[in-house]
């Protein structure tokens, strides 16, 4: 019997779907959807609420100076 491997096409996160329930954090085999403590977020259209892959990569310099990130 052979493993049906599935990778994910689109790396998107719609912030108007979303409910914040850390499913997907739970979720994540690689550790890699971590949840944050931004709480207040707005965005002026809905097209805004639509996160893509590169929205989403996070480097050192752009997380809060309290957090730590394995290297």
């Amino acid at each position: 019997i052979g493993v049906d491997i599935r990778y994910a096409r689109v790396y998107d996160i719609d912030y108007g779907k979303c409910i914040f329930c850390g499913f997907c954090e739970e979720a994540c085999p690689k550790d890699a959807i971590t949840m944050g403590p931004n709480f207040e977020l707005a965005w002026y259209t809905r097209e805004d609420m639509i996160k893509h892959k590169e929205d989403l990569l996070v480097t050192r310099q752009r997380v809060s100076p309290h957090l730590e990130i394995a290297p």
